[in-house]
This record gives structure tokens, C-alpha cells and sequence, in this order.
């Protein structure tokens, strides 16, 4: 089965598994593995739903390519708006920073993340090496 990020927390993608799959309750929503590309330009809850239905999770990305499209402002708005202190918290805590920076960067260059869990390629096949080098 294939998902888009934003499509897995909603009713028709729970209908679709639960008759493909008989499954009755959202407990019974698990995969074997949880593909997500190009996530270093996915939002915050983007990563998070469909990294819910895995029991492993691969997350593939470029942390030099396009980032998350997140409006400080909005999302500092949906989280006061659910008038619940660890989101008021967390709304005082966004910078412009926490908005610019995708959490697949935060994971990839993050050195207390284990080297066992994360893997960089090195060497690509997809433009000209002076292109890539520039």
C-alpha cells in the first residue's frame, strides 16, 4: 500500500486499510516497514503520522534541498489554539530557525544520533560532477 504523508490520518486512508486488510480498529493499522522520501521537506506532523503505522521506518532525504514550507506565525497560532500548556510551551519556544531547519536535518546532522541508525551517501549519479561540486 502506497500514502501520501498527509493522507494517513484520514478517514478514507483508515477506511481503505481496514478493508484491504480487515482490520477493524486504528490499533490494527501496522505495517512492516514505513518507506517516507523525500522527507527533508516534510513538516513536523508530516513525519510523525505515517512514522505511527510502522514497526521499522526507513527516512530517506537531502538535507541540502528544499525545506519544510511551515508560516511561523500559523503554526504558532494551530499550537496556542489547543489551549494545552506543552503547546503553549512548545509555540513560545519556535524561532525562525525551528521553521527553516526540517527535522530530517536535525536527525541527520545530529551527532548524538547512533551512526547505526543513519547512513549517508556519498557519492550521486544524478548531475554533471561540476554542477554537484559547484
Amino acid at each position: 500500500m502506497a500514502a501520501t504523508c498527509s493522507i494517513c490520518g484520514s478517514p478514507d486512508f483508515m477506511e481503505s486499510y481496514s478493508d484491504m486488510f480487515g482490520g477493524n480498529e486504528r490499533s490494527d493499522m501496522f505495517f512492516d516497514v514505513v518507506i517516507m522520501d523525500e522527507a527533508s521537506k516534510a513538516t513536523p506532523p508530516d513525519l510523525v503520522l505515517p512514522l505511527c503505522f510502522g514497526k521499522k521506518s526507513i527516512v530517506i532525504g537531502d538535507h541540502r534541498q528544499l525545506p519544510p514550507m511551515l508560516n511561523e506565525q500559523d503554526f504558532k497560532e494551530a499550537l496556542m489554539s489547543l489551549n494545552d500548556d506543552k503547546a503553549t510551551a512548545l509555540a513560545n519556544d519556535i524561532d525562525r530557525q525551528f521553521v527553516d531547519t526540517s527535522q530530517f536535518a536535525r536527525l541527520i546532522l545530529n551527532p548524538n544520533v547512533s551512526k547505526s541508525i543513519k547512513s549517508v551517501f556519498t557519492e550521486q549519479y544524478r548531475m554533471h560532477p561540476q554542477i554537484n561540486d559547484a
